[in-house]
């Protein structure tokens, strides 16, 4: 609030045709005008003390930089609403500016010396629609720590004129405050450069002592309002907020231990929806009250603002709510259960999210039931649907069985999703993990621990450790160390790479040729108590992957597909039998060979309740004997003979151990409680599929891109081992000239540049490649005849600079059709073609903040044509906080972004593994969008090896789309073969693909499981105890 005192004072000491008041104990605000004037900061941030000065001082500096801006730079001054701006500066200006000062506040204008100002409100975080996409000179900022963290970012990022600063001014609040985080303790950040003033009462001569004393006798020194209010300091409302309460234990007011016994219970509360929300427990006790437990839910920090019944159960569990202390407690004692909502209810997914789905919920209490049931043992292959959360299910189940058990829990993944895993661990379930980066176990924090050798990979620093595929793929001598180790528990996530490698027509009896991956899978199988195996392609090409699957799983676990004399161990038999290919036997006899090894158990249905309960048959015996079908009465028998048809349809090993939901019938299952579908439906729409739609290359580029394709031949002719290496020129000119005439480039110079440009997502298939070729031959320099088509490829390129024709179309989406506005995420396999697109843009739309995301060091803002670096987080935070509606992204650094803010997608080129092109799709198309439509428009060049592929798919690629859900990666071969001239073989690849699903979806209905109202909560501190604990 700014007092009459403060602006009725005679101005002196003229500044440029400004006055502001001298004496001598105001310099402090003297050099704050001085420095936003000829200062080179771009932030000037003042805030302390009631009556201190700053707002008048501010004013009056703002008034003095308007006057010497030139009339046609935009100007903008912001309060918390135009209302309290016009109180607290406006008039306080109109008062001793006079005639300088005029307004036009229908418009919402102000002029100061003929200058025009547009005046904002920053209410609610909806009000950056007011200031998005302007450009402005400079503004006045008032009140900031009062406007939303969106509203301020966004009105930051408006400042692009160079020379562009603000002014702004406020009362310090808690240390944790956005402003603080942000500003303040970045303030020396090159991104930020923020000059900071602090003021108190004493920095004002204008007060007089007995005004400064009554303000100080308003509040009791020491506390937090004294320390905020009269100190002018960023405190937190902690320990004393109040001058009667004395934290020392001897007052009193603070007790170590609470009383075991309460006469009555009473919960306060401080409602707020867009505000806080606060509730304490009390107890009465021996006449004395005291607080219990407490809640308190900032709906703005945790970005999910609350409704009333959301608020009642959690006053419910409040007041209801058991801390259990141990672990033993929670799964050991007489009381004990085993529901897993203690171990997870608290977790940032339900506080700080939208929990777990149904059918989220429904896989992790599966999994948590059969490693504690009646074989001890969960083993399941999870084949949801791309974007329906299986990350969080299966580190919810490795949470779970962590802190369950004592051994080390492993997740083997692909090397582009390590990090995924870890930062989904983290930040949803507050899971500390360990990933191994080749050399070093990095914990969740980063910090990465020492090593003697290759054999530290045994001595994780957590109980869950993350590795990557790639290293068992190459035969990594991680492999056989891995091996020595026991387990609780496996996860392989993309378990569709761990595959036979005689696949094809009349193969099925075969035993399996298994790949690096599938060697290991069968051997750590037998090392572990748990396995869970996940992909949304459980079947490639045949459904003998699937029950290669299944193989995995029931290594050490008869339960799975019997012992070895079970008829589910012969694979043509099984399979004609799921797949109808084959009549259903009719004698009892061959039923019950088909039942009873492996019996399924009691809980399955009534049916085989009966049939254990008859031959007295424990669940955790899963063989029984042949003979035993001799004890079984003619009652029984009949029974057998009845239900082996829906046994065959329901209830056989692949249908009980593979579990698979698709979007679609997520969407369509309504909920009986809300009666509103489980999963909210996002249609998508493709765009660029139609033939008309192939982007044609002029005449140079398409010289050029013929070069290419001339050249991969030449080389997979000398290196005929090594499919990515010799197609590499080809994958990257079908993503952009750009990215092509780069690699050419490269490969002029030397291999080992391309060895060091490879990116994440390629280095296991290059490494396959250097296993294949020999490392001295990958080294080896290009022939002169590949040379001389290198040197006219790249001589065609440098000889012709016309614009890349891909960056008409992305520029026709973003502003003829409006997917600008809507927000949009490019994708490209390559980071050369994402730096070139950002630096085209960043020329046309150069007000427009252009998102890059890639690696840990080469990810940013490109405003203007200008870089600056940002972390990673950063850009996800801009991108949920709607500051920023374009992003550019790369394949292996996007695995795991979750971008339901932006709606539309833009596939720079096409992926020669299609697996990739879904989990782009998956980005926007997921959980949480806010859109009902989302677009896709899919890019490729004219007769390229992409077009060329898409007209032998096209025909059946909603079919393949329907049977699998996605395309399967296997297609990746189609593409190398296509790009070697090997049409026939890339068609024989696509006519392989399967013309039905091998069998039926069992999980086509998801049962409500009601872990909200749980009343018992596991100690975090106990959680961190045993997760923290290492191998």
């Amino acid at each position: 609030m700014t007092t009459s005192a403060e602006v009725s004072q005679p101005l002196s000491m003229s500044y440029d045709g400004w006055k502001m008041p001298h004496h001598p104990v105001m310099q402090k605000h003297r050099q704050m005008a001085f420095d936003f004037l000829d200062g080179d900061h771009k932030l000037y941030a003042l805030w302390g003390s009631v009556s201190s000065g700053k707002t008048v001082t501010s004013a009056q500096a703002w008034a003095a930089f308007v006057e010497r801006t030139p009339k046609h730079y935009p100007l903008a001054m912001i309060g918390k609403t135009e209302r309290t701006l016009e109180a607290n500066v406006l008039d306080p200006l109109a008062e001793f500016l006079g005639s300088k000062y005029s307004e036009n506040r229908g418009r919402g204008i102000v002029y100061l010396y003929d200058r025009k100002i547009r005046i904002y409100g920053a209410n609610d975080s909806k009000s950056e629609s007011k200031i998005r996409g302007k450009t402005l000179y400079a503004w006045y900022g008032d009140e900031v720590t009062t406007w939303p963290e969106s509203f301020f970012m966004m009105a930051l990022s408006r400042l692009r004129i160079p020379g562009a600063k603000a002014i702004m001014t406020m009362n310090p609040e808690n240390p944790n405050h956005w402003f603080h985080r942000q500003i303040v303790e970045r303030a020396d950040d090159p991104g930020i450069r923020a000059k900071l003033y602090h003021f108190t009462m004493e920095d004002n001569p204008h007060l007089s002592d007995e005004y400064k004393a009554w303000i100080k006798s308003m509040y009791a020194p020491g506390t937090i309002w004294y320390r905020r209010w009269v100190e002018g300091l960023w405190v937190a409302a902690e320990g004393r907020v109040f001058g009667f309460f004395d934290p020392d234990p001897s007052a009193g007011y603070v007790v170590s231990t609470l009383p075991d016994h309460f006469t009555m219970y009473l919960v306060g509360a401080d409602y707020g929806t867009a505000n806080p929300f606060a509730a304490t427990l009390w107890g009465l006790s021996g006449g004395v009250w005291y607080i219990i437990r407490e809640f308190y839910w900032d709906s703005v920090k945790e970005h999910k603002q609350k409704v009333n019944h959301e608020y009642i159960e959690d006053i419910a569990r409040l007041s209801e709510r058991k801390l259990v202390r141990t672990v033993s407690e929670w799964v050991g004692g007489e009381d004990a259960t085993r529901d897993p909502a203690p171990a997870v209810i608290e977790s940032p997914v339900f506080r700080q999210e939208v929990g777990l789905w149904e059918h989220q919920k429904y896989f992790v209490q599966l999994v948590f039931e059969n490693h504690h049931g009646p074989m001890q043992k969960a083993r399941f292959v999870l084949a949801d649907q791309v974007g329906l959360g299986k990350t969080l299910q299966l580190a919810m189940s490795a949470l779970l069985i962590a802190l369950t058990g004592e051994k080390p829990i492993l997740v083997i993944c692909p090397k582009t999703l390590l990090w995924q895993w870890q930062g989904e661990m983290r930040d949803l379930l507050e899971m500390p993990s360990a990933v191994w980066d080749g050399r070093h176990w990095i914990d969740e924090r980063g910090i990465e621990y020492p090593t003697s050798g290759p054999e530290s990979i045994r001595k994780c620093p957590r109980r869950v450790g993350v590795v990557s595929s790639g290293l068992i793929t190459r035969g990594s001598e991680v492999v056989d160390l891995l091996l020595g180790q026991t387990y609780d528990c496996v996860i392989l996530d993309e378990a569709h790479r761990a595959r036979r490698r005689n696949l094809g027509e009349n193969r099925d009896g075969e035993a399996a040729q298994p790949n690096n991956l599938l060697k290991f899978m069968y051997g750590v199988a037998e090392k572990t108590r748990s396995l869970l195996l996940a992909t949304a392609t459980p079947v490639q090409l045949r459904p003998i992957e699937a029950w290669d699957l299944l193989d995995v799983l029931s290594r050490s676990d008869e339960s799975v597909l019997g012992n070895g004399w079970s008829r589910w161990r012969r694979t043509p038999d099984c399979l004609d039998l799921i797949m109808g290919r084959e009549e259903l036997p009719d004698s009892v006899s061959e039923q019950w060979e088909w039942v009873r090894n492996p019996l399924p158990p009691k809980s399955e249905h009534r049916d085989f309740e009966i049939l254990r309960r008859r031959l007295d048959i424990a669940d955790d015996q899963a063989v029984v004997p042949g003979q035993d079908l001799d004890r079984l009465r003619p009652p029984d028998r009949s029974r057998l003979s009845e239900m082996f048809p829906r046994f065959a349809r329901e209830h056989h090993p692949f249908i009980r151990r593979i579990v698979r939901r698709t979007r679609e019938q997520l969407e369509n299952q309504i909920d009986p409680e809300t009666h509103e579908p489980l999963l909210q439906k996002i249609s998508v729409r493709l765009l660029g599929e139609g033939d008309k739609d192939a982007i044609r290359l002029p005449p140079y580029l398409r010289e050029a891109y013929e070069l290419a394709e001339e050249f991969c031949e030449k080389l997979g002719q000398r290196m005929k081992a090594a499919g990515f290496l010799k197609t590499l020129l080809l994958r990257r000119v079908g993503s952009s000239i750009h990215a092509g005439l780069r690699t050419a480039e490269k490969l002029l110079a030397e291999w080992e540049d391309i060895e060091e440009d490879i990116d994440e997502d390629e280095e296991d298939e290059a490494s396959g490649d250097r296993a294949a070729v020999g490392g001295s031959e990958f080294s080896r320099s290009l022939t002169s005849e590949e040379r001389h088509l290198l040197e006219r490829f790249v001589a065609a390129l440098r000889a012709n600079q016309e614009r890349d024709p891909k960056y008409v179309v992305v520029r026709q989406c973003l502003l003829e059709r409006g997917w600008l506005r809507m927000g949009c995420i490019v994708f490209s396999q390559y980071r050369d073609s994402i730096q070139w697109l950002a630096e085209q843009l960043s020329e046309e739309l150069d007000d427009e903040m252009i998102a890059v995301y890639s690696g840990p060091t080469t990810s940013g803002i490109m405003l203007g044509g200008e870089w600056a670096p940002r972390a990673r987080d950063d850009l996800k935070l801009m991108v949920r906080r709607g500051e920023i509606r374009l992003m550019l992204g790369t394949d292996a650094a996007s695995e795991g972004l979750n971008l339901q803010r932006l709606a539309r997608l833009i596939n720079l080129d096409l992926p020669w593994n299609p697996t990739k092109l879904e989990q782009r799709k998956g980005r926007i198309q997921r959980i949480g969008q806010i859109h009902d439509t989302v677009e896709v428009y899919n890019m490729r060049y004219k007769d390229s090896v992409e077009d060329r592929v898409h007209e032998l798919l096209s025909d059946r690629l909603q079919d393949i789309f329907s049977l699998f859900g996605q395309i399967p990666d296997v297609l990746e071969d189609a593409w190398v073969a296509m790009a070697l001239g090997e049409k026939e073989r890339a068609k024989k690849i696509i006519d392989e693909l399967p013309k039905s699903h091998p069998f039926e979806l069992r999980y086509t209905h998801v049962e409500k499981i009601n872990w909200e109202s749980c009343r018992q909560v596991l100690d975090a501190a106990e959680k961190q105890r045993v997760l923290t604990s290492g191998w």
